[in-house]
């Protein structure tokens, strides 16, 4: 079985650490063949509950126009041999997408690619999220955390409260962080299914089932933050990628590696990614691979 596209849980990618990553701006969005199935999921969550997918805070309108010429200019430059404009229209796959809709920036912006979007501004003391297009969180809501600051945001997240150390180096990150600049980072967990969307209540939902380490997914979040020269806001994009344990374990050296990053975490991480329970028989599972 062919070895995941990408795998920070091999010792790669420290768990819980901002990690940043420059890369080459041509390689700040990836367009490859579940591109139609995530904008088909996409289509159908916004018309199923816009609130949750779709949110935007008064006065964003500037950083979202710019959100989305930038992704356009991305992908007419470095992905021409699947988009195309004709006018103020842009094409690609069977789709056909006006960029002078009415509808807000972002949500255009979104429509273009498999990633979700966030737009971060500098308000009130403090980097807020001002727009949002997320359609595949994991294990968050939207809906709470618009207008929200990034330590608010990352409020659960063990070491990574309001006014905490790394509250603060986030912060002062991307104050200083050079606009047009592209990082990477990578964040990753453990699903029992592969949907794409995961909101709060659907891990709550199944977290009564039974734990089979053999049936569950590994979730890798690709996320890049780039700076945008003209508003000064922070695009944070998130490409969810998932593939089933048997990928892992195809690979012994991969999942003995997955065993030890497991073991290092520490009880308030694992909580936090619902491990608690589940670390010993995931363990167990990984290191009998031959």
């Amino acid at each position: 079985m062919q070895k995941p596209r990408f795998t920070p849980y091999d010792g790669s990618s420290e768990p819980f650490a901002i990690g940043l990553t420059q890369i080459a701006p041509e390689l700040w969005i990836e367009t490859d063949g579940d591109l139609e199935r995530y904008l088909a999921e996409k289509d159908r969550l916004l018309g199923e509950d816009r609130d949750a997918v779709f949110q935007a805070v008064a006065g964003s309108e500037m950083a979202q126009a710019e959100a989305l010429n930038t992704i356009v200019a991305h992908l007419l430059d470095d992905h021409s041999a699947l988009y195309s404009r004709d006018d103020s229209t842009l094409a690609f796959l069977n789709r056909h997408v006006a960029l002078d809709a009415a509808e807000l920036p972002l949500l255009t912006a979104g429509a273009l690619v498999a990633d979700d979007l966030v737009l971060l501004e500098n308000r009130d003391g403090g980097w807020r999220v001002t727009a949002g297009y997320v359609a595949f969180p994991s294990s968050w809501s939207l809906k709470e955390k618009a207008g929200r600051t990034i330590g608010e945001i990352h409020g659960p997240v063990p070491d990574f409260e309001p006014g905490s150390r790394n509250d603060g180096l986030i912060n002062r990150m991307f104050d200083r962080i050079a606009s047009g600049r592209v990082v990477e980072r990578f964040n990753w967990s453990i699903y029992p299914e592969a949907d794409l969307d995961w909101p709060p209540e659907k891990g709550a939902r199944v977290a009564r089932k039974s734990f089979d380490p053999a049936s569950n997914f590994i979730r890798v979040e690709r996320q890049t933050l780039r700076k945008l020269p003209e508003t000064g806001a922070m695009l944070f994009t998130i490409r969810i990628y998932q593939d089933p344990i048997a990928a892992v374990t195809a690979h012994p050296e991969l999942g003995h590696q997955l065993a030890a990053r497991l073991e290092a975490m520490s009880t308030a991480q694992l909580a936090y990614k619902g491990m608690t329970e589940k670390r010993a028989k995931l363990m167990t599972f990984l290191r009998n691979l031959q």
